[in-house]
C-alpha cells in the first residue's frame, strides 16, 4: 500500500505513549524513559528472537534507561495505524518504517497500562516482519460488536465447532498469527489463511486444544477492535499473553485479523 494512503484511525494517543515514541525514534533516552513510572514493567522482543519467544522484561526507570543506551537509536521510526484508549489500558497498532525510505518493514502491536498520572506503568510489544496488509479498515460505525464476535469464536474453536468458529470470519477474510509453538508449529514464519475456507481447513488440522483465552481488554472503534488476552492452560501450567487486531466488514463478520503472542506471558499490573 502506497504511504500517502495509511491513515492513522482510533483514538488519539496518550500524551506519555505519543512522548515515548517520539523520543525513541530520536534518540531522546531521557525523554523516553520519563513516559514511565518509576517502577514501570517494559517487555519487549530480544534482538534475533522468534516472534513468539521470552520479552525482554526491564523493571524501573534505571533498568529502563540502560537498556536504551545499550539499545541505542535505530533508522526507522513509528507509524502508527490505529489506536484505542479506556480508562488505564491503551492498544496501539502502526507500522515500523525505515527513516531513509519511509518504507514499511514491520508491524508492530503494543499494550500499554498507564498510571494515574498518565505515565506509562506496562508496557508489552510484539513486531512481525514483514508488514502485515491490509492494514484497519476506515470507517465509521461499527457494524457489530468485537468482543460478542470474538468470545463466540474463542467458544466455539475451544469446542471444537470449527464450522461455527469460521463462520465469524468474512468470506475473504485475511487471518495472520505466529507460529505457536505449542500447537506443534515448529516454523518461524507467520501463518497467513486468506479466505474462510481455507480458515476453517487450519482449524480442522490443528483439532481441538486444551488451552483457554481470558480476553483482559477489549477497545473497539467503529470497525476495528483490539484486545489482550492471557492464554491460560499451557502444557506445564504455563501462560502466555496474545494481543490482536481486527476489523470488521460492513456485515459484521471479521475480515482481517493479526494476532500476536509471547511465551511466557506478561503478567498485567491490574490483573
Amino acid at each position: 500500500m502506497e504511504q500517502s494512503t495509511i491513515t492513522r484511525l482510533g483514538d488519539p494517543l496518550p500524551a506519555s505513549v505519543a512522548g515515548y515514541c517520539t523520543a525513541l525514534d530520536a534518540g531522546r533516552v531521557d525523554d523516553a524513559v520519563a513516559a514511565f513510572s518509576g517502577d514501570a514493567i517494559y517487555a519487549v522482543p530480544r534482538p534475533a528472537a522468534g516472534e513468539t519467544d521470552p520479552r525482554r522484561v526491564i523493571e524501573g526507570r534505571a533498568a529502563l534507561r540502560s537498556y536504551l543506551v545499550e539499545r541505542g537509536q535505530r533508522p526507522t521510526r513509528h507509524r502508527f495505524l490505529f489506536s484505542a484508549r479506556e480508562g488505564s489500558a491503551c492498544l496501539v497498532e502502526g507500522l515500523i518504517e525505515g527513516t531513509r525510505e519511509g518504507v514499511p518493514v514491520s508491524t508492530f502491536a503494543f499494550s500499554v497500562e498507564l498510571a494515574a498520572d498518565g505515565l506509562i506503568t506496562r508496557y508489552l510489544a510484539h513486531v512481525c516482519s514483514p508488514p502485515v496488509e491490509p492494514w484497519p479498515r476506515p470507517g465509521g460505525a461499527a457494524p457489530a460488536d468485537a468482543a460478542g464476535l470474538v468470545t463466540r469464536y474463542f467458544a466455539a474453536l475451544q469446542a471444537g465447532r470449527f464450522e461455527d468458529a469460521a463462520a465469524c470470519f468474512a468470506e475473504d477474510v485475511t487471518y495472520s498469527h505466529p507460529p505457536y509453538h505449542h500447537t506443534g508449529i515448529h516454523t518461524t514464519a507467520r501463518s497467513v489463511y486468506r479466505g474462510r475456507a481455507e480458515l476453517l481447513d487450519s482449524f480442522r488440522r490443528r483439532g481441538t486444544t486444551v488451552y483457554r483465552h481470558r480476553v483482559d481488554v477489549s477497545i473497539q472503534r467503529g470497525p476495528n477492535c483490539m484486545f489482550e488476552s492471557t492464554v491460560l492452560d499451557l502444557p506445564g501450567g504455563g501462560f502466555g499473553s496474545a494481543v490482536a487486531s481486527l476489523s470488521l466488514d460492513p456485515d459484521g463478520l471479521i475480515a482481517r485479523y493479526v494476532a500476536f503472542y509471547c511465551e511466557p506471558g506478561v503478567q498485567r499490573a491490574r490483573a
